[in-house]
């Protein structure tokens, strides 16, 4: 019952979603340009970090999966915990870098054709409705 209950409830969410997407890129009104969108860029990158490091799903794997890697016999564990981390978070932020970057061209891209970013998000939005159709009428 419960099961049911939230199955409804998430594909109903998704029909929202992609109707309020639809709708959005079917109305052309309340399009902004890029200098009228403000971007608070002070200290985003400190806070970034700091919400990463702090995630607890982030701490919980990365103790749940290092353990295996650290041996109990050396004396400070915490040291090839924090060197483990660091190479984790390294690569995070080499990752994450490069989808800003090509999502920040890709952005610029869709900016200068609006015609083809309309078309995405119609796209995307008739997805979000097809997802939650799906989910609608699954049986459990």
């Amino acid at each position: 019952m419960f099961f049911s209950v939230i199955k409804y409830a998430g594909a109903a969410y998704l029909f929202y979603l992609g109707s309020r997407i639809l709708y959005s890129s079917l109305i052309e009104k309340g399009r902004k340009t890029a200098e009228e969108i403000k971007v608070a860029k002070d200290h985003t990158f400190r806070k970034a970090l700091l919400l990463s490091l702090t995630n607890p799903k982030t701490i919980i794997f990365y103790v749940s999966f290092f353990v295996q890697f650290v041996s109990p016999d050396y004396p400070n564990t915490a040291v090839p915990f924090f060197i483990l981390g660091s190479i984790l978070e390294a690569f995070s932020m080499l990752y994450l870098s490069v989808l800003i970057f090509s999502g920040a061209t890709l952005a610029s891209m869709l900016r200068q054709r609006y015609g083809l970013a309309r078309l995405s998000n119609g796209c995307i939005g008739t997805l979000f409705l097809a997802f939650g159709l799906k989910l609608a009428m699954t049986s459990s």
